[in-house]
């Protein structure tokens, strides 16, 4: 199950999610609608960590992650737990489970700025105010 609490998201002080809390059960199929600007590719890639949330906080399957920051920071199901230390009471797949979930955000967010990065040179396109044209490319061919 994902679950997101209280998300806020703005790009250049313009706010795009204002304290949305949304709940995904596991297994059942959601849908998100929405007209065009209102935010819902933003919720998604806020949901699966590729944009940092202002604030707010998201949780999978009982671990709460929270992308707020340059880092991620997760954490198990129990918390703290300072209630249960010393008591065996805690269960550590859910430490690891949290630390597996960190690791798969941090690779998420540097595979996508790897794909959204443009290739293209800036540099022509800046200086001359257009993109170069096929007949601004110099002349290579060589006659016979």
């Amino acid at each position: 199950m994902i679950r997101a609490e209280h998300i806020v998201k703005s790009f250049e002080g313009r706010t795009v999610l204002k304290d949305i809390t949304v709940e995904f059960e596991t297994g059942k199929t959601n849908l998100i609608i929405g007209k065009s600007g209102s935010g819902k590719t933003v919720l998604l890639k806020s949901l699966v960590g590729l944009h940092e949330i202002d604030s707010g906080s998201v949780w999978y399957d009982g671990v709460n992650f929270t992308a707020c920051l340059g880092s991620v920071r997760t954490s198990p199901d129990h918390g703290v737990a300072f209630d249960i230390a010393g008591q065996d009471k805690a269960d550590p797949q859910s430490m690891r489970n949290a630390i597996y979930l960190a690791t798969d955000i941090v690779n998420n967010r540097r595979a996508w700025a790897e794909w959204t990065s443009n290739p293209l040179p800036h540099a022509e396109r800046e200086r001359g105010g257009r993109d170069l044209s096929v007949k601004d490319l110099p002349d290579t061919e060589k006659e016979s």
